[in-house]
């Protein structure tokens, strides 16, 4: 329980209800505020301990969430004015004809291979509103049991209507180095409607406790950097028939344990030969958060991640602490990117000439 504050004196040592009494009163309502959402957060995570999963969490606003979507198509709009007319390392005819006003879609096209990840430390929005978010944050405290919180990666997820791309069957615990992996989870936060229909996570609840042998597969659809699904023998019927959707609206998240089996379908939301896909699209952003105490103590250092200090302490241990943006696509910003996302994006990617 929170004690109130004492009474503020006056010279008399009278009670008085003056400037210093009303800042008492404004701190003793935001504690009691921040304790009930504490206990709220608390009782969410039953089901993240039991079965690995946490959903729905509301963490923006619809109206944040439009914001989100905006930085999302300013950022793609910043990439193509360093990189006319490529996405990456190539020139894709879809996003070069992008003279007078392209359509969202091809703007889109733009957030690929590097600038994907880690995100956060080029678009403020996605550092301060999504990142630092207190209602998200409240949640991975409580799932994690820990006050000091980083975040090692965030990742665009876009998904298209009608271009059949999905994720397979796959646990991030299998190619993350992270230990322990209890302590490692990912929240996905949508910016539009996820739903069955779109393409939302699946997950087969309580495959957490254990991490199964994946394949690596060659699928151009698969939006997994190396295809890593788990092998069919490991996932049988009868676990499948468990596999539950985690639908979500604009501004809600969703939380995983990293060893929790996962997927997505393709989006299937729009009907055939759509010509304005953008209402049926399926935008979020992962942010993979874990304890201050992870380690990837088996990589050297110069191997390991860099990280963000979401909250709390940081305590060592990573390849170095990422500043946070103070403009979008700023020269710092773009050079601390550089820095941040070598050992995370793609290997064919790290020798890419960078801004």
């Amino acid at each position: 329980a929170v004690s109130p504050p004492p009474p503020v004196k006056g010279e008399a040592g009278a009670p008085t209800a003056g400037p210093a009494a009303a800042r008492n009163g404004g701190v003793l309502l935001l504690c009691l505020v921040l304790h009930a959402t504490s206990l709220r957060a608390l009782a969410r995570m039953e089901p993240y301990r039991a079965d690995g999963y946490c959903s729905p969490v509301q963490v923006l606003s619809p109206e944040e969430a439009q914001q989100g979507l905006a930085a999302l198509h300013a950022y793609a709009d910043q990439i193509h004015e360093l990189a006319p007319g490529k996405t990456a390392t190539q020139p894709d005819a879809d996003v070069a004809a992008t003279d007078g006003d392209p359509s969202p879609r091809k703007r889109r096209k733009r957030i690929l291979a590097k600038w994907r990840f880690k995100p956060h430390l080029l678009v403020p929005f996605f550092n301060d509103k999504i990142v630092r978010n207190p209602k998200l944050l409240a949640a991975v405290k409580a799932a994690l049991g820990t006050e000091d919180v980083l975040c090692w990666s965030t990742d665009i997820f876009v998904k298209e209507a009608g271009e059949g791309t999905f994720t397979s069957w796959h646990q991030d615990s299998f190619y993350v180095n992270m230990q322990p992996e209890d302590q490692v989870l990912t929240a996905w936060v949508a910016l539009t409607d996820s739903t069955t229909r779109n393409g939302c996570l699946w997950i087969v609840p309580g495959t957490h406790r254990s991490t199964l042998d994946h394949a690596e597969t060659a699928d151009p659809l698969n939006l997994l950097l190396k295809g890593q699904t788990i092998r069919p023998d490991l996932l049988p019927p009868e676990m499948l028939a468990r596999k539950m959707p985690l639908v979500l609206r604009p501004g809600q998240a969703s939380l995983h344990a990293l060893a929790l089996a996962h997927m997505s379908g393709p989006n299937e939301s729009g009907p055939a030969g759509l010509r304005d896909p953008d209402p049926f699209v399926r935008i979020g952003i992962a942010v993979r958060y874990c304890a201050a105490s992870v380690r990837q103590a088996s990589l050297p250092k110069e191997e390991r991640d860099s990280v963000t200090l979401a909250c709390g302490e940081y305590k060592g241990g990573w390849r170095h602490l990422e500043a946070a943006p103070t403009e979008a696509m700023g020269a710092s910003e773009l050079r601390e990117h550089a820095r941040a996302v070598r050992t995370v994006a793609p290997l064919d990617m790290r020798s890419v000439p960078w801004p």
